[in-house]
């Protein structure tokens, strides 16, 4: 258990790496990577392509936990809602960077911005 979860319905940690140029989205590239993620956090089975091009890989959202990662044209990120520690959220989001490189080709001299985003959710009824 968080400490957030006393105080936020739910809370999120969110990773967005902004590239200069387009990231490939060719379909042996983007499984391969994704299968990567799925090695290091199982959870994630489900795969779609969003009406807006981007391509993401998550869990099951109905669970109280959830993961996802997407490719989009110039934008690569990850995010963790409700994670059990903030240091299980941080190892997605390493895991991701960490291969990004290597299998989507990205150089230093690509990366735009490295944004981090803790996101908190109040429920409100009245």
């Amino acid at each position: 258990m968080n400490r957030y979860d006393r105080d936020a319905d739910d809370y999120y940690v969110n990773v967005h790496l902004n590239t200069e140029m387009e990231l490939p989205n060719g379909r042996d590239t983007v499984l391969h990577f994704f299968e990567q993620m799925k090695m290091g956090f199982p959870e994630l089975r489900n795969f779609e392509t969003r009406e807006n091009g981007d391509l993401i890989l998550e869990s099951d959202k109905n669970e109280d936990s959830y993961r996802s990662g997407a490719i989009g044209a110039r934008r690569l990120a990850s995010s963790h809602a409700n994670p059990e520690s903030l240091q299980d959220a941080y190892r997605q989001h390493e895991l991701l960077l960490d291969l990004a490189p290597p299998l989507l080709s990205i150089s230093l001299l690509d990366c735009e911005a490295l944004d981090v985003m803790f996101g908190f959710d109040f429920t409100y009824d009245g």
